[in-house]
């Protein structure tokens, strides 16, 4: 049985302010939480400290990092980790464009919002994939158009409404099984319920579904469960199946290492 693993991306974080080794813990402890790090990490976090960011507008900080070739989102802490609990994820600065179309007042702006630690990942997820935007987000904070942070600054706490605790037990593992890994039954009568699994169309669900044997998928902290199985690839062995399993969060997994790099 192998895990299909895949490359989990570094969200880089920058200190506008010192913080202490506790509250730097805290940053580690909450953002891991939210990303699922100790089975299905959405994200590592890298967290760098720049003495000369110490003190500097989140603007300067995105310029100069822009300069740097640095462009993706990241992570400003300041003292909003202590008092919140809380971090800024950075987008870019504020564009002409954004000026000209009135969503924004000034080019020495940039486009940011203060989001709870163990809500960073997940936002931070479905910015990349377009989900949402910060724009968007900002307007649900109730922020006032169009954008001028300082005549009008975020007054509240970013979150994206998701219950993580509850969340984590949604998360799936995609695997793929040889044929000693795994239980078969038909899908009718159902032994997990297969309407679940109708075909897109009104189709008929499929004939049979799969799971991993319960024995095997507690060692790998996985919960048994039937669904569909689908074809794996060619470099696997011969008879195995692609299934999708849900990961058990309450599953004693081996502690998470965090980046070495990182603070």
């Amino acid at each position: 049985m192998y895990i299909k693993k895949p490359s989990v991306p570094i969200l880089h974080a920058y200190l506008a302010c010192p913080l202490t080794a506790a509250q730097l813990d805290r940053v580690h402890t909450e953002f891991e939480f939210g990303s699922f790090a100790r089975f299905a990490p959405t994200h590592h976090l890298h967290i760098h400290n720049e003495p000369r960011y110490h003190g500097l507008c989140h603007a300067d900080i995105r310029r100069d990092l822009d300069e740097q070739g640095i462009t993706d989102n990241v992570l400003i802490l300041d003292e909003k980790v202590e008092t919140e609990g809380a971090a800024w994820i950075v987008e870019r600065l504020v564009s002409q464009d954004d000026v000209d179309n009135g969503q924004a007042v000034s080019i020495r702006d940039v486009w940011e919002i203060l989001t709870r630690i163990d809500q960073v990942s997940i936002v931070e997820v479905n910015y990349h994939i377009a989900n949402m935007s910060i724009q968007e987000d900002l307007g649900n904070c109730g922020l006032k158009w169009p954008y001028d942070p300082r005549a009008h600054p975020q007054t509240g706490i970013h979150s994206s409404g998701i219950d993580m605790q509850k969340f984590q037990h949604q998360q799936i593992a995609y695997i793929v099984a040889e044929p000693g890994d795994v239980e078969e039954a038909p899908s009718s009568p159902s032994p997990g319920g297969s309407s679940r699994f109708m075909r897109l169309g009104g189709g008929q669900p499929p004939a049979k579904l799969h799971r991993l044997k319960p024995e095997l998928a507690t060692r790998h902290g996985l919960l048994p469960d039937w669904r569909p199985a689908f074809t794996a690839d060619a470099q696997y062995p011969d008879g195995s199946i692609g299934l999708s399993q849900p990961w058990n969060p309450d599953h004693d997994f081996p502690e998470y290492e965090r980046l070495k790099e990182s603070l």
